[in-house]
């Protein structure tokens, strides 16, 4: 059997500024690489396998953003906490599901119940 990880999630983003200060202020997350187009990032790479690229980058066809990502966190309360102050508003399926102000859905899971 294959076994595998997350390698990344690219997500599309209009204020990448925005995206950026959220990724590791409310989830901890570091960069790893970044890259500038015209002075300004274009993209930047975390770490946690979570890459965000500004959304007037042609990317792929019909794929503006994604369904939702699952991020293991080992303070959920804390983090929901966190993510409220960026707009974040959890959903009908649960208080650990988070949608924020540009559209992105956040299951936010313990660290402990990873398998």
């Amino acid at each position: 059997m294959i076994k595998s990880v997350l390698d990344h999630c690219a997500v599309m983003i209009q204020d990448i500024e925005f995206g950026i200060n959220l990724c590791e202020t409310v989830f901890g997350m570091t960069v790893r690489k970044t890259e500038m187009k015209e002075d300004r990032i274009f993209q930047i790479w975390f770490d946690q396998g979570i890459q965000l690229t500004r959304s007037d980058f042609p990317g792929v066809p019909g794929h503006e953003i994604v369904n939702h990502i699952g991020i293991r966190v080992d303070d959920v309360e804390k983090c929901l906490s966190l993510a409220s102050k960026y707009g974040a508003k959890s959903l009908e399926k649960g208080l650990n599901w988070l949608v924020f102000p540009f559209g992105l859905c956040i299951e936010v899971l313990p660290m402990e119940k990873h398998v």
